[in-house]
């Protein structure tokens, strides 16, 4: 069984329609508003002009602990380019906090702490990866773990050029 099969197989979630499938490429990503580990509020339309890469992840979750140095060298890599939102999925603060500490992570981290904006974005497994446009059109969806290829395929369609 593949990594993602599993990661789809372990880690499936039943959703709710609630965006009536709207979270896929070529469509207009749903808003949210989240508190961050910086103590603030972070909307996703306050990024629009600029690329985004929401990344859905657990700390729990293997691959999403694989992949994070990857996503952590393209958001320093990137910082005037990209902006990187890493949604942990119903995690305490000291979890999360000790985990972006563990793996140096400086992109923004919010609290979905419900699972609210996972379940609007219809994540079925994590990771889950978001690539949106300056225009904040999604562009590409990696249900997985991200790989240098399909990083840098994924974020040149929303206009990052590694």
């Amino acid at each position: 069984m593949s990594l993602s099969a599993f990661v789809l197989a372990g880690f499936n979630r039943t959703q709710p329609d609630q965006n009536n499938g709207s979270a896929r490429p070529g469509s207009l990503a749903p808003n949210f508003t989240l508190n961050g580990l910086d103590g603030q509020q972070h909307s996703l339309s306050q990024y629009r002009g600029k690329a985004v890469l929401i990344n859905f992840w657990a700390s729990w979750c293997e691959p999403c602990k694989a992949e994070m140095p990857l996503i952590e060298k393209y958001a320093q890599a990137y910082p005037t380019k990209l902006v990187v939102l890493g949604l942990n999925s119903e995690e305490t603060p000291i979890v999360v906090q000790s985990f972006a500490n563990s793996f140096k992570i400086t992109f923004m981290i919010l609290f979905d702490s419900n699972g609210g904006i996972s379940d609007l974005y219809r994540v079925d497994g994590f990771p889950t990866s978001f690539f949106i446009d300056s225009s904040g059109t999604i562009q590409a969806i990696q249900v997985g773990s991200l790989s240098p290829e399909s990083m840098a395929s994924d974020l040149a369609s929303i206009g990052v050029k590694p």
